[in-house]
């Protein structure tokens, strides 16, 4: 058992070094793994690399490389630009309009996702929307994206759970996600204000002061300077209320990447639904290589797209994770576990843990961390394997509204003023609140049903 501790200590010391130091946590993971897995586990350099898991970084890579060339010649922003304009005026129908944007967006281009809070606070500020609302509605969307099939969160747990022995489909996973998130968007619009803009949904004047318009993306750049992906210059006059910006159309790259974009979601959903064995990061590779034949123009911008910080930090975590279970450490929690003598409360107290953690720290490290530390109670066989996986993994990302995080502390940093408590304070509550109303919500209505 002393070997087992001593590994397990060391895994949080990871954490705390890295968080006390601010240095890449996967980095910090590498040589933690090295350290317990040399000399506390006995294994050789060889055996504790092989527990990289170098089939789920691919995938990560292709992912992010492919949604980040749509990101570089500009196919993204020509999206939210004319979702956005599509719905000026309609200020009840706006929050709606973000959790779709966001849900896309997160699902297609995942360290591109929070680039859409900013605009979000904007169009809330002119449209006086409930900045909690709009703060909810984005988180929710920011969720569902990631746990779409080919989205960051969606990736990592159906690739721990694979490599586990654990069938969990990606599918699946990805309806929980909506039907959890509808619920709180619900609850938001009811609570912060939907009501009162659905019953004045006449077309809602600008905020006094604003000079008309809607906001826009258009004066932006399309990409990256020298990209490829210039965009005819466009002539954005001053708009009244009821006026709209004129717009560039969709260039011929764009619609290309749209269309394969489309492609690839529908191949991954086939994919799913056969159950067939195509790989999707070579997937994501080939499209790519693809759009990038016909224009290679934004080859090295769409490179540097890459999340390689996000896959040091899953492949380290993941690593060190490798050598708890060589070691033990995973049997040793499984056993405490048991001695709680019911299962359906250890996996509660479980979602508990990885929503407290995550409201403070990188939910992408916190999935990498905790999901492999479920998969001894998934194994047990008295709850449902997917079950246990999908809830711990999804309450791991609801409290990522709290201000501790990158996705709350945007929020707060580009908030409009809001009526009542200042929006820290309020990101605060609710991000606390999902620490505990997740679980109870997953425990009642997934984890307690299917170990019947």
């Amino acid at each position: 058992m002393t070997a087992q501790l001593t590994a397990l200590l060391l895994f949080i010391a990871v954490f705390v070094i890295a968080g006390w130091r601010k240095i890449h946590a996967g980095v910090v993971a590498l040589v933690g793994a090295a350290i317990a897995g040399l000399f506390v586990a006995d294994l050789s350099a060889k055996e504790i690399l092989e527990g990289f898991p170098v089939n789920l970084l691919i995938l990560l890579a292709g992912v992010t490389f492919l949604f980040g060339l749509a990101q570089v010649n500009g196919t993204i922003d020509a999206i939210i630009d004319r979702s956005v304009s599509r719905f000026h005026g309609k200020a009840y129908l706006m929050p709606l309009v973000f959790v779709g944007l966001s849900t896309m967006i997160s699902a297609m281009a995942a360290t591109a996702a929070i680039a859409i809070i900013p605009i979000a606070m904007q169009i809330a500020r002119r449209y006086r929307i409930d900045p909690m609302l709009m703060s909810v509605s984005v988180g929710a969307g920011l969720t569902v994206g990631m746990f779409a099939p080919f989205g960051l969160f969606g990736l990592i747990t159906a690739g721990v759970a694979e490599e586990a022995g654990i069938a969990l489909n990606g599918l699946v996973l990805f309806a929980i996600a909506i039907a959890v998130n509808s619920v709180l968007v619900v609850a938001a619009y009811i609570l912060f204000g939907g009501r009162t803009l659905y019953r004045e949904r006449a077309d809602v004047s600008v905020e006094d002061g604003d000079e008309g318009g809607e906001p826009s993306l258009v004066g932006a750049p399309a990409g990256e300077p020298g990209a490829g992906n210039e965009q005819p210059a466009r002539e954005v006059r001053t708009a009244s209320s009821g006026q709209r910006a004129e717009r560039a159309p969709f260039t011929g790259m764009q619609k290309l990447t749209l269309a394969a974009i489309s492609v690839f979601a529908v191949t991954v959903v086939v994919i799913e639904l056969l159950d067939m064995t195509v790989d999707i990061g070579l997937t994501c590779f080939a499209f790519a290589v693809l759009l990038l034949v016909i224009d290679p123009t934004p080859n090295r911008a769409a490179l540097a797209k890459i999340d390689w910080s996000t896959i040091l930090l899953v492949g380290g975590i993941i690593t060190f994770v490798s050598v708890l279970q060589t070691v033990g450490a995973t049997e040793l929690l499984s056993e405490a576990a048991a001695e709680v003598g019911w299962p359906l409360l250890s996996a509660f107290i479980l979602c508990v843990v990885g929503g407290l953690v995550s409201a403070f720290a990188s939910t992408t490290g916190t999935l990498a961390a905790i999901v492999p530390l479920a998969v001894p109670l998934a194994a047990t066989g008295e709850l449902a394997g997917w079950a246990v996986i999908a809830s711990l993994a999804l309450c791991s990302a609801l409290a990522d509204v709290a201000p501790f995080s990158t996705v709350g502390a945007t929020m707060v940093s580009t908030a409009p003023p809001g009526p009542g408590q200042a929006i820290h304070t309020r990101l605060f509550a609710w991000g606390g609140a999902m620490v505990v109303v997740g679980p109870v919500l997953f425990t009642i209505f997934l984890l307690l049903p299917t170990s019947l």
